[in-house]
């Protein structure tokens, strides 16, 4: 029987970083971190008239990360509510440590949409999307 390589999960392992403040706690329950996706396919296929084809690279590297966090948590809330009202660029990064390393390194950010307000008797959710100029991802290694 072959070996299999297992390893452990944790959120505990996941870091979320933005403009220096690093969030663990006020994210909504049951939802990811964060999510994190390049605005075109990094390939696609071109197939022309007699079935001959080729495959192109896109070098776009823009791309945006949604991050969900509940509607009390005010030290996340107020720091990307005065980054979006100032205008602000700034770094963002998300890593995480497990059986091997990944990171999300992004130098270039802005907040490109606020949350819709709903009040209602629970305390609800707040969706911030985070522009970024080049999203890029790099493995560290088991």
């Amino acid at each position: 029987m072959a070996r299999q390589n297992l390893s452990q999960y944790s959120i505990n392992k996941v870091f979320l970083n933005i403009d220096g403040l690093i969030v663990n706690s006020g994210l909504a329950k049951g939802k990811p971190i964060a999510t994190h996706r390049l605005d075109e396919d990094e390939w696609t296929m071109e197939v022309g008239a007699q079935g001959d084809f080729t495959f192109v690279e896109h070098t776009n590297k823009a791309g945006s990360i949604d991050i969900i966090t509940m509607q009390n948590a005010a030290d996340i809330n107020l720091k990307l509510r005065n980054l979006k009202e100032s205008g602000a660029i700034f770094p963002v990064s998300i890593s995480a440590q497990h059986t091997y390393k990944e990171i999300v390194p992004i130098t270039f950010a802005m907040i490109g949409r606020a949350p819709r307000k709903d009040f209602s008797q629970e305390a609800g959710e707040r969706l911030w999307t985070i522009i970024c100029g080049e999203l890029i991802e790099t493995d560290k290694g088991l």
